[in-house]
């Protein structure tokens, strides 16, 4: 039966095979009054990924996105026989988990600065008790954006991939699951890996690395299916600003910072380093709201004392002035940490380099190597920084990592690695974008 839909546009379905079954992406059939909406099914699986996008940015210092993931009692065939409860309550922890599953890998594709209120809500409308759905809500959100016109730098899609007699499967059942040594949750896009989730039972690290590159590859057909939807559809982009600083104010700051960034800021304690640099940027609040407010912006008057005169032009410079300065300050500390990663020689830099990649503290500091008497588990820690290695193609890296390695009077050859996983970029303004190179050559 034909829907009757409010702009008069037909239901468009695509599908395509996805780990062994049927992957849908249809439109125009619910969701009318969204931004977007795209139906998802897999399976018995069905899910109505939902995106509202507000008209005017909000200014406020951070991007309102907001990702919700709905369970219905009635997606599994649970109908509450009670007179007065009629409804879901609030989310439940499971529900919670997966939205912020959902929500790692698509915050970080939104440009710096997009301050357009965004809604996703992934609500499951029929569960396949055979598998979990939330991947395939993370697909429907994903697809969902897509179609948006939002500067989103999708699309993504995940796999919940654990091991089944030895081999890599997606969308496991409950049973298998039980069994699996491996739950490991994979999310990405065409170019690489944009976020890993994993949880094992004692496994080589070399099982973690094959299981992302076999998840990067199987992801291929669901992104490849919500472009073509997405061309098919013509998507017209909607027009924004970004709210960055000025050049100006940008220029400001760096003046003020140069210096000031020494090596007290590079402790690898993280809880010390964040409150050093929370002091200096307060330190930089306190001597630009001086600087730049005048008495007469601000309502200083003679009759003032010296206490309501700092008040007035405080409150002046935050509502005026401090987010941009703020924002301007951020910028400037990460073009540091970048700076310091690429030419600092350091056993820091180094240290610094692989948690910022791996998103794991692997030897908190060089005591840690220095004095590790397991040999293998040094082994284990130079090899994952040697795999950057070989992804930054910068000569001086290189001998720096084996001068490390002499430092600490440890004999390690390196292996031939087939598999390269890891390449890491940067960006103009300093933030780490992370785009998993995977090649097969055994």
């Amino acid at each position: 039966m034909e829907i009757i839909n409010p702009s008069g546009e037909k239901t468009l379905k695509l599908e395509t095979d996805f780990c062994g079954r049927k992957l849908g992406l249809e439109v125009n059939r619910v969701g009318f009054r969204a931004t977007s909406s795209v139906l998802v099914t897999y399976g018995d699986t069905v899910v109505l990924g939902s995106v509202v996008v507000g008209n005017k940015p909000i200014l406020q210092d951070f991007f309102p996105l907001t990702i919700e993931y709905q369970e219905r009692y009635y997606a599994s065939g649970k109908i509450s026989s009670s007179k007065f409860i009629k409804r879901e309550g609030k989310p439940s922890e499971e529900a919670v988990l997966v939205a912020r599953l959902i929500d790692r890998p698509i915050r970080p594709l939104f440009p710096k600065g997009y301050r357009q209120e965004i809604q996703v809500v992934s609500t499951v409308l029929s569960m396949d008790p055979n598998f979990r759905p939330d991947v395939i809500a993370m697909i429907a959100a994903s697809s969902a954006l897509m179609l948006a016109g939002v500067p989103f730098d999708g699309p993504i899609a995940g796999l919940r991939i654990g091991r089944a007699n030895g081999e890599y499967k997606a969308f496991l059942s409950p049973e298998e699951r039980a069994a699996s040594d491996l739950d490991l949750v994979v999310a990405g896009k065409d170019s690489g890996i944009t976020m890993v989730e994993a949880g094992a039972n004692e496994v080589p690290e070399d099982v973690i690395i094959d299981g992302m590159a076999w998840g990067l590859e199987q992801l291929q057909p669901a992104i490849k299916l919500q472009n073509e939807l997405r061309e098919k559809l013509g998507v017209v982009e909607q027009e924004y600003t970004l709210m960055l600083p000025s050049e100006e104010v940008k220029n400001q700051v760096d003046a003020w910072m140069v210096g000031k960034l020494d090596d007290k800021f590079r402790i690898s304690n993280t809880i010390e380093r964040n409150q050093l640099i929370s002091d200096l940027k307060y330190a930089m609040h306190d001597e630009f709201c001086q600087k730049i407010v005048s008495d007469e912006e601000a309502g200083v008057t003679d009759k003032m004392n010296e206490e309501q005169r700092m008040t007035a032009r405080t409150k002046y410079y935050d509502e005026h002035y401090r987010d941009e300065y703020g924002e301007a300050f951020e910028l400037a500390v990460k073009r540091d940490v970048r700076k310091n990663i690429i030419e600092n020689n350091s056993i820091q830099s180094l240290l610094h380099l692989s948690r910022g990649v791996f998103g794991a503290d692997f030897g908190a500091s060089s005591a840690v190597i220095q004095n590790a008497a397991n040999k293998e588990a040094r082994g284990t820690y130079f090899r994952l920084v040697e795999r950057t290695f070989q992804e930054f193609e910068q000569s001086h890296l290189r001998m720096l990592f084996e001068q490390t390695l002499a430092n600490h009077d440890f004999k390690y050859r390196f292996k031939d690695y087939t598999k390269e996983v890891t390449e890491l970029c940067y960006s103009e303004d300093g933030n780490r974008i992370y785009y998993p190179n995977v090649s097969q050559q055994d």
